[in-house]
């Protein structure tokens, strides 16, 4: 069996083709709407992302906002003719202990009156 891909399309027009060519891998597709109290984020979207595990990518097909109305359909398909994703190496680890110590240094601001 060939690796699956997914037509995405937004109002009967196809936004994407998104699927993982090497053996191993993930593609989701999510819809999202958030409204949020803490953040005030408010948004209602589309993405669909994935990863190719043997070469530990990050691959992103769609990342869009969807209004009220928007009709979004899936099909799965055998895997051929998928869009060219933009791609997002995986993080050295250099890299990797800078963001982290970056995240610590922010909580640790964030949380003083709590420690």
């Amino acid at each position: 069996m060939n690796n699956p891909s997914f037509e995405i399309y937004v109002n009967n027009h196809l936004v994407s083709t998104a699927g993982i060519t090497s053996e191993f891998g993930v593609v989701s597709v999510i819809t999202q709407w958030v409204n949020s109290n803490v953040d005030s984020h408010k948004y209602l979207s589309i993405n669909v992302s994935g990863l190719d595990s043997t070469t530990e990518t990050y691959l992103t097909w769609c990342d869009r906002e969807l209004i009220i109305g928007d009709e979004v359909t899936i099909k799965v398909t055998d895997g051929k003719n998928i869009s060219t994703p933009i791609a997002k190496p995986k993080m050295s680890e250099k890299d990797l202990l800078a963001s982290k110590i970056s995240y610590f240094h922010k909580l640790k601001e964030e949380l003083k009156d709590h420690l």
